[in-house]
């Protein structure tokens, strides 16, 4: 594998959000325009070498020379380059020495062997990106090592995000974006939603053109111009037989949101101006 890093064929995405905010149908809407999402994924189509590489908190202690070259061996391999050099093999191997929260050391050492080991490789001329809902923690850095990446970030009402049984986020990163102990409760999971959305609206703005927020609840009631719009973002064509670009994509209405939270007034203030532009 290369060891700096390798210029992509096309320019890759990344897709992420919240837990439980409707990432999978996303990744399935960009699958079904044949686009090439990894060889380790998961049922929720995450793809796993990410996880492995990037889904840990001493994941923000990186350098940036580290950090840029654990992306260069994961552009490479979803490139379809395989055979890492042994001293690269040895790197990815102490990513798994250790259990992490939601992974044991014995799966992270099976991903390894995926990444090390796996034959999957992308088509011949085929546009590849990735779904994992913890890419917009490091998204900032992965923009400047990649001036072509492309990030789409699915947004789901923040009072249903803050009931929601998928809370693995806030055990994970509550602490960094909260600067706090965070507990399982509504309140915290709606006070993340709020930091996370603030560091992406800021994002967007210091990053122009790059960063696509997509309504799930907006998708689920108006499929056609929503997923127009995400592919133009993308720069993908839909498939020739229009019926495939929803293959496989359960269309359910969003259901009322409990609103009733003891939240900050300006935490509130920020996700009505926030969700504003999905009406």
């Amino acid at each position: 594998m290369a060891d700096e890093l390798i210029e992509p064929s096309y320019p890759p995405f990344a897709i992420g959000g919240l837990g439980g905010s409707g990432t999978r149908a996303t990744a399935m809407l960009v699958r079904n325009c044949g686009c090439w999402l990894g060889g380790d994924l998961n049922s929720a189509l995450d793809n796993l070498w990410f996880t492995l590489l990037f889904k840990r908190p001493s994941v923000l202690a990186e350098s940036d020379a580290r950090l840029a070259h654990l992306f260069s061996l994961f552009a490479a391999r979803m490139e379809g380059q395989h055979s890492p050099r042994t001293m690269d093999a040895q790197a990815l191997e102490r990513l798994a020495r250790d259990d992490r929260y939601m992974h044991s050391a014995e799966w992270l050492r099976a991903r390894v062997d995926s990444f090390i080991r796996g034959a999957e490789s992308p088509p011949p001329d085929c546009r590849w990106g990735w779904k994992e809902p913890n890419t917009h923690v490091v998204i900032d850095r992965l923009f400047r090592l990649s001036p072509g990446l492309k990030y789409v970030h699915v947004v789901r009402d923040p009072h249903y995000m803050a009931q929601s049984q998928n809370q693995n986020q806030l055990q994970i990163w509550g602490p960094v974006f909260l600067d706090r102990v965070s507990v399982q409760r509504p309140e915290d999971a709606f006070a993340y939603w709020v930091a996370v959305h603030r560091r992406l609206d800021a994002l967007q703005s210091e990053f122009p053109g790059r960063i696509l927020f997509f309504s799930h609840d907006r998708f689920m009631l108006d499929p056609e111009s929503q997923a127009a719009a995400l592919l133009e973002f993308l720069e993908l064509d839909p498939p020739s037989d229009k019926n495939q670009l929803f293959e496989g994509i359960v269309f359910k209405p969003p259901a009322p949101p409990d609103t009733q939270l003891d939240a900050d007034p300006d935490d509130l203030a920020f996700c009505t101006q926030f969700m504003s532009r999905f009406n």
